[in-house]
């Protein structure tokens, strides 16, 4: 609600009273930047809660699935007899829940190993309809705790023609997820 004793401010009206909103920072040169990725040693059995769900297709649709992201309840022994590491990193899964079978003719789509991840994902969860994947679907997996193996494989990313290519670095993957035994805690 506008009154007479408000006024707008605007940006200019502050670069003219000399007043930053941002104060400047010279951060250099960059070009010695680096990411360094912290890969976890590939362990099974992890327990791992679902932070975030979230849809991913290819451009035309025929692909649908989700990105799982997921965090270390507990971390992971390196050591043994060593105390956890990587406790609240995250790592991801990517499922596939549907290919197009006119697209998708490869034996692996045809004898359905592509949806093996996401028999696993819900199996491994409490979902009160798991025959269907909607928003509701989503909503219902962030929270819930699974047990899972950490692999490494190689990273890659989406070239202008649309494949992929490898980018010589690792990552860390989410694999063969079930449900946490109540009686063992994992």
């Amino acid at each position: 609600m506008v009154n007479e004793f408000s006024t707008k401010v605007t940006q200019e009206d502050l670069e003219k009273a000399g007043i930053d909103i941002i104060k400047p920072v010279d951060i250099g040169n960059l070009d010695d930047v680096v990411e360094q990725k912290t890969l976890i040693p590939p362990t099974r059995g992890v327990r791992l809660r679902i932070k975030k769900v979230k849809p991913v297709a290819s451009k035309d649709q025929k692909w649908l699935g989700m990105n799982v992201a997921l965090v270390l309840e507990d971390g992971v022994v390196v050591e043994e007899g060593g105390e956890p590491k990587y406790k609240g990193m995250a790592v991801y899964q990517t499922v596939n829940y549907y290919a197009d079978p006119e697209k998708y003719t490869k034996d692996y789509f045809k004898t359905k190993q592509n949806l093996v991840d996401l028999k696993n994902l819900m199996k491994a969860t409490t979902l009160s309809d798991p025959t269907t994947i909607n928003d509701k679907t989503f909503e219902e997996l962030t929270g819930q705790i699974v047990v899972g193996n950490i692999i490494q494989s190689p990273e890659t990313r989406k070239i202008e023609d649309g494949t992929y290519e490898k980018t010589g670095a690792m990552i860390n993957e989410v694999k063969n997820v079930k449900s946490v035994d109540v009686t063992s805690g994992v």
